[in-house]
């Protein structure tokens, strides 16, 4: 019998999806520009620019990144570096004047993991908490891919997705509108610091702990699921921390962070000595439910 969760947190992209879908996102953003616009730059100029700024950062970072707090310290520091990115997208005008409606459309295309509402349904019926934590630009895009996917992967779709919908919470930054188009920028969080949104593994880990003190729900395990190095605090935070696929394998590694296979045994291990390792949703779903 596995303990009670009493909150399940689940990154989004590569987490619960196959692949990335920010580059889906402004793929759409594209499509969906208003001819009376002015044309942009290739996309491929933003993601350059960024990498041109991170091997900058990379290379004039002074400290050593040899223990789990020098490595934490290292992705708090990449801040200015995803700010400088933010402001550029919003300066260009990349998601300006685009139908929210359409955009969420256009996210049913996403690919979703099998399992994702498996996982989630026992611990709501459980009286738990689920919430999707995400460093992803437009909460509308997320509900509207996961939506899709509860919709697909129910018996009763409809229903399920509107549970789905109405108990789920979604946490990550957000394209700005009107209500129904966007302005071309993009929400900040102040409780993250001045011109800040969750960016970073810091501000996904500060916003975690934020949203747990306001939670409810005061015994059980606070679970979360992610796949990436944004995910770290987060999972070193969680009384249980689940990884998806194999991308932090070298980290898990050299920080000396046993990586078990599979989730037998678990156990609140809050500290991150050690993490449980899957490589689909469906796992999870079994463990959750006790199959």
């Amino acid at each position: 019998m596995i303990p009670r969760i009493r909150h399940l947190i689940l990154d989004f992209d590569e987490t619960l999806t196959l692949a990335d879908t920010i580059s889906l996102l402004t793929s759409a953003a594209y499509r969906l520009r208003p001819t009376t616009l002015p044309p942009l730059p290739p996309w491929s100029y933003f993601t350059e620019s960024w990498l041109g700024d991170y091997n900058r950062h990379i290379q004039s970072y002074p400290h050593p990144r040899c223990t789990v707090d020098e490595e934490c310290r290292f992705l708090a520091s990449l801040a200015p570096v995803e700010r400088a990115s933010i402001q550029r997208i919003e300066k260009a005008g990349v998601f300006k004047d685009l139908s929210i409606t359409d955009l969420a459309c256009a996210a049913e295309t996403v690919t979703v993991r099998l399992g994702f509402w498996q996982a989630c349904r026992p611990v709501l019926d459980a009286g738990g908490l689920v919430s999707v934590l995400s460093v992803n630009w437009s909460r509308a895009w997320i509900r509207s891919a996961l939506g899709a996917a509860v919709a697909r992967e129910a018996r009763d779709g409809k229903r399920e997705r509107e549970r789905f919908e109405a108990e789920v919470s979604l946490v990550s930054n957000d394209l700005c509108s009107d209500g129904t188009t966007t302005t071309g920028e993009f929400t900040r969080n102040p409780e993250l610091g001045e011109d800040h949104g969750i960016w970073t593994a810091e501000d996904k880990a500060t916003t975690m702990n934020l949203y747990l003190a306001e939670g409810g729900v005061e015994d059980g395990l606070v679970v979360y699921v992610g796949d990436s190095s944004t995910d770290l605090m987060c999972l070193l935070q969680a009384d249980v921390g689940v990884v998806i696929g194999d991308k932090l394998d070298g980290a898990c590694e050299r920080f000396a962070i046993e990586l078990v296979d599979g989730l037998v045994d678990v156990c609140r291990v809050k500290g991150g000595q050690k993490f449980y390792k899957v490589q689909d949703l469906e796992t999870l779903g079994k463990w959750i439910r006790g199959d």
